[in-house]
């Protein structure tokens, strides 16, 4: 996981800060794009429920969120699917037995 330094956080806070222009939900982010299928969904749907609102509505959980916490929610989704491959792979041999 990178380092949070107060350099990053503050290029962080200007790209959220651009990112909640009305013009710019259009246009979604480059990180977007290398998100897992799931988490991609989730927050293309997040996205065009701002859109459809007249005014844009930030939680209170979508103000204090940070990379940090982007990161730890990505580590937890990779192990998953680390797991879940696991399992397949046991599935699909056992099922080769039979």
């Amino acid at each position: 996981m990178s380092s949070a330094n107060p350099e990053s956080n503050e290029s962080l806070d200007d790209k959220n800060k651009k990112s909640t222009q009305a013009g710019d939900l259009q246009n979604p982010p480059d990180e977007l794009e290398t998100l897992p299928p799931e988490l991609k969904r989730i927050v293309q749907t997040t996205l065009s429920m701002q859109r459809i609102s007249p005014t844009p509505f930030i939680s209170p959980i979508q103000e204090k969120i940070n990379e940090s916490h982007i990161s730890k929610i990505l580590e937890i989704v990779e192990k998953d699917m680390k797991e879940l491959l696991l399992i397949l792979k046991h599935l699909v041999n056992i099922l080769s037995l039979i």
